[in-house]
């Protein structure tokens, strides 16, 4: 598990990356739609609630999550109410995601996003954990399929080295008597 420094710089991690950023002159990438912001979407609904515990049990794989108790108003939208939501709740909402912005379960886009994030994050830990430090350029960050396969090529040379220690091939060099 992560120590509360790292858990607090991944989480601002998340959120710096979240930010949405003007794509570069050279490239005409298309931009999807920006999230509503939380005054726009003040209803939520129990789409929300299973998009937050899909969210919290990924957060729960990179960090230690506190046993903090759910919002009390989720209770009224597991009832099937249609709740409208205070900034004071979407604040709730983020202290339950452990600090992630309530915007990451807004919709079903920006929560896949964000388990996009969290699934390289936890792939970047395990690089980290074999001595692999994995540094992106000017600020992008890598797909989670990308940093698997720096895991394998990681693994597949330490257990090269390892075979090269202990299994010296023999020496080329033959002796006269």
């Amino acid at each position: 598990m992560a120590r509360p420094s790292a858990l607090r710089r991944l989480i601002t991690m998340l959120a710096k990356l979240h930010r949405r950023r003007s794509p570069a002159p050279a490239r005409s990438v298309p931009q999807r739609p920006a999230e509503p912001p939380l005054a726009a979407a003040p209803l939520v609904d129990a789409k929300m609630l299973v998009r937050t515990e899909r969210a919290r049990a990924a957060l729960g794989r990179i960090m230690e999550l506190d046993q903090s108790a759910e919002p009390t108003w989720f209770a009224r939208v597991r009832a099937g109410e249609t709740v409208s939501v205070t900034a004071d709740q979407w604040q709730q909402v983020s202290d339950y995601l452990q600090g992630v912005p309530a915007e990451f379960v807004l919709s079903d886009a920006a929560v896949t996003d964000l388990l996009e994030r969290i699934e390289v994050a936890e792939e970047l830990m395990d690089l980290r954990q074999q001595g692999v430090r994995v540094h992106p350029c000017r600020g992008s960050i890598i797909s989670a399929a990308a940093a698997r396969d720096l895991l394998a090529i990681a693994r597949q040379a330490q257990a090269n080295e390892a075979n090269r220690r202990n299994h010296q091939p023999p020496s080329t060099r033959t002796e006269v008597r």
